[in-house]
């Protein structure tokens, strides 16, 4: 996650904030995470290659269940939730690691 990258006004205007961003974006790749979670200024990271994906109003790095919204009653969901079982316990903390 990525957030509240600042420079001191005497050190702007030399790159300091794009190192950061291609640091981050050199973790994301060495460690293969499918997701990165970007929080700022609205649209300051566009020149990075970035858009919105999901409204920042929540205050955690995660989706509430609650927030996913229904399907419409023509669609099908393409999510499938279920409780997790000791059979998934081997996988779960792989994901973790």
């Amino acid at each position: 996650m990525l957030e509240m990258v600042a420079t001191h006004p005497q050190y702007r205007r030399r790159g300091y904030i794009r190192a950061q961003v291609n640091r981050f974006h050199e973790m994301v790749s060495d460690r293969h995470f499918d997701l990165s979670i970007i929080w700022g200024i609205p649209y300051y990271y566009r020149q990075y290659g970035y858009a919105y994906a999901i409204d920042g109003r929540y205050s955690a790095d995660s989706l509430p269940a609650s927030a996913i919204p229904d399907a419409h009653q023509r669609e099908q969901s393409p999510y499938k939730l279920r409780q997790a079982t000791v059979d998934d316990a081997s996988v779960l903390v792989q994901l973790y690691q």
